[in-house]
This record gives C-alpha cells, sequence and structure tokens, in this order.
C-alpha cells in the first residue's frame, strides 16, 4: 500500500534537489534526481518525488510497517520545509 501527499515549494526546484542530493546521502539515503524530481529509498523507505507546478508530490511505495503513516509523512515534511 502507497501514500502520497503534496507539499508547496518553499524554494527552487533545482536548490530541493541540490540538498536532498547532499543530504538525504548523509542520512543514510540513496537519492536519484531525474527530470521530475527523484526517487528516495534506504531504512526500509522507497518513494518518489515529483515536482507539479509550485508543488512537490511524493508518494512513498514502501515503508517498515511498524511506523504509521503520518510519522513518516510529518518526517519528509520537516526534511523538506528546513
Amino acid at each position: 500500500m502507497s501514500h502520497a501527499f503534496r507539499m508547496p515549494l518553499n524554494k527552487p526546484k533545482e536548490q530541493i534537489l541540490q540538498e536532498a542530493a547532499t543530504l538525504l546521502p548523509q542520512k543514510g539515503f540513496t537519492f536519484t534526481p531525474d527530470e521530475s524530481g527523484g526517487r528516495v529509498s534506504g531504512h526500509g523507505l522507497d518513494g518518489t518525488l515529483r515536482f507539479v507546478g509550485q508543488e512537490m508530490e511524493v508518494e512513498i511505495a514502501e515503508k517498515p510497517a511498524f511506523l504509521p503513516w503520518s510519522l513518516v509523512e510529518s518526517k519528509i515534511r520537516e526534511f523538506f520545509e528546513d
């Protein structure tokens, strides 16, 4: 079961991608950027980022069963809102 949500962009998408490519590996994740966003995986999570207008759509395809969706979403929002 996957989970998706959207966030308003608070920075240019190029800056978001550059920060993700730098910071996510430092936290033990793999980030593979592409023309529409990118793919993130690690620590039992697997998902994609996609830019849609002035929003970023995040779709998580996999997560550890013991983590509630609300916690996963809040941590992702926290990461990208900083």
